[in-house]
């Protein structure tokens, strides 16, 4: 792409007349414009030529945009085909799936037209960057390509993968061997900051899990700022239920990566999905390890702030099931002086956020546990505690602070759990037990006094959780935040 007013840009809406209002603005503005009007011509033309961005309508009969997304990004990475959706759909959970498949940017219907410009602007000099990152690069350092089929790692001189023979998909500048000892083996996730491979540590004969800051976002200095204060939070944070981290380093095009021990196992969102809800006796096992490492990174001086069922990752062992606490990415010094947020801007997952999270006042130790809170109750019911899908109705429902009764959903559960319970979901953070831990004995106590109804986990669980003692296992698979 030799400057902006030779960018390439295909415009994909069912809409004739979003098309063409769209496609005539962008071409004031020197922009070479295609149009598809379905998801099966915009899959056709985006194999036929080569485009420098996608503007990509979600809802279309047929294959919808997301449909499409999927199929572009089993060939073309983030960095070499943006992709930027348009969409009336505002809600939080369809933003959300559209970036965990690949989307670079997120348009609202009906366009405003500067900001239209001014995003499609952004991913053409992020794209810009990165090619010209990839020209001066070594041409003697291999870097990785990857499989859409089977997700292994290969050498982007490679067209094809030798294993399946499908086209293999660029990773811009990233490195197949990083910090000259990890060599990636495969993909084993994305989420909105990073990417996680498998990898073989070619000093010490193990594998381990390496995370990567996405390509397009290594200029971005908060987003690397976050990056270094998730490695030095698990740097300071000594707990076998917290993932360990091994190395931590930055590459020579300025991306950051973090190695940690890799995890074989599944995580409560992936179980609850499953199986559903756990028995009370499992729940509380589940807890009482939790909360031990949540209290751990408390007294190293570390909040988590995006405590949820993605985040608690179960091993299985041969004396029972380990939880580990994952993705310290959010986390944020207790008494930290300079916050990596800007005003107006959610840090969390908003469903399991507490009140003063969501309204931008001061957190401590008391938001986690309310965090907490909410993942038990979703945990032992097998529901969201929160139900609204809006996010403004989300927030609203939060920052309301009226609460079931855990004993509304889960017949004969002891007073004593329903009032612990809401302890921890007070709305004024001051009157919410002081510590997690504390709050943990009493719950699970309550709990493990609880009858049944549910069949509960199997498999991962089926032995008794055992305390959390010694050190981490790293024979081990890992967990991609959402």
């Amino acid at each position: 792409m030799s400057g902006e007013g030779a960018a390439r840009l295909l415009i994909v809406d069912d809409d004739a007349s979003n098309r063409d209002l769209l496609s005539r603005r962008l071409s004031t503005r020197g922009y070479a414009i295609e149009e598809a009007s379905g998801g099966a011509e915009a899959i056709g033309k985006v194999k036929e030529r080569r485009f420098d961005l996608v503007v990509l309508d979600v809802m279309m009969p047929g294959l919808s945009g997301l449909d499409v997304l999927q199929t572009i990004r089993q060939t073309w990475s983030i960095a070499e085909l943006p992709v930027v959706m348009a969409t009336a759909r505002d809600s939080s959970e369809a933003i959300v799936e559209a970036f965990a498949l690949g989307a670079n940017d997120y348009l609202l219907k009906p366009f405003d037209f500067p900001v239209v410009l001014a995003r499609i602007q952004t991913q053409l000099a992020l794209k810009r960057a990165q090619e010209r990152l990839q020209a001066t690069s070594d041409p003697l350092r291999p870097l990785v390509a990857t499989c859409p089929a089977c997700a292994l790692c290969h050498d982007q001189a490679l067209e094809r993968c030798p294993v399946d023979g499908e086209p293999l998909a660029g990773r811009g500048n990233v490195p197949l061997l990083i910090g000259g000892r990890y060599r990636l083996v495969r993909v084993l996730g994305e989420g909105g900051m990073a990417t996680v491979f498998e990898a073989e540590d070619e000093r010490l004969p193990r594998a381990v899990a390496v995370k990567i800051l996405r390509p397009e976002l290594f200029g971005e200095p908060v987003l690397q700022r976050r990056f270094e204060q998730e490695a030095e939070a698990l740097g300071r944070i000594s707990h076998p239920g917290v993932v360990t981290l091994f190395d931590f380093g930055g590459l020579q095009n300025g991306a950051l990566y973090l190695v940690m021990e890799l995890l074989r196992g599944r995580d409560l969102d992936a179980v609850l999905k499953a199986h559903g809800p756990g028995t009370p006796r499992q729940v509380a096992g589940l807890l009482r390890q939790a909360g031990s490492a949540l209290g751990a990174a408390h007294r190293a001086g570390v909040l988590h702030r995006d405590i949820k069922p993605g985040n608690f990752f179960f091993v299985a062992e041969a004396e029972g099931t380990r939880v580990k606490l994952l993705d310290f990415g959010l986390a944020k010094p207790l008494r930290a002086s300079h916050p990596l947020t800007r005003a107006g801007l959610i840090v969390g997952t908003p469903a399991y956020m507490s009140p003063e999270q969501i309204q931008e006042q001061p957190v401590d130790e008391r938001s986690d546990l309310y965090s907490l809170a909410t993942v038990a109750w979703e945990a032992v019911t097998g529901k969201r505690m929160i139900r609204s899908r809006e996010l403004y109705e989300v927030l609203n429902d939060i920052v309301d602070g009226k609460r079931a009764r855990l004993s509304d959903h889960l017949p004969g559960i002891s007073r004593a759990a329903d009032a612990a319970f809401a302890a921890a979901l007070e709305h004024d953070p001051l009157r919410r037990p002081a510590s997690v831990e504390p709050w943990v004995d009493s719950f699970a106590a309550a709990l493990e006094a609880s009858p049944s109804s549910v069949a509960g986990w199997p498999q991962l669980f089926h032995a008794p959780f055992r305390p959390t003692r010694g050190d981490p296992s790293t024979e081990t698979s890992p967990h991609i935040p959402r």
